[in-house]
């Protein structure tokens, strides 16, 4: 089902505001220039940064490990 969105309404602006400041820092920002680059809309890589943000934060709350931003954000793909 394209377009459908699941869970809870609350958090999602919060999330596409966090994305939006954290595509300013320069490793997030390669990540984000790069799903432009594969030309995503504006706001469909703002949305795609922003769920690659959530669930790294779950997966910091999971596992109760610190924030890598070398793991999360590579710099080179293959």
């Amino acid at each position: 089902m394209l377009g459908h969105r699941a869970g809870s309404a609350r958090p999602r602006p919060i999330l596409d505001l966090a994305a939006l400041v954290a595509s300013r820092d320069p490793h997030r920002k390669a990540f984000y220039r790069d799903l432009l680059t594969r030309h995503k809309a504006r706001k469909q890589a703002l949305i795609a940064f922003a769920r690659k943000l959530f669930h790294a934060v779950y997966r910091i709350l999971k596992t109760d490990t610190a924030y890598d931003g070398n793991k999360l954000f590579l710099q080179n793909r293959p």
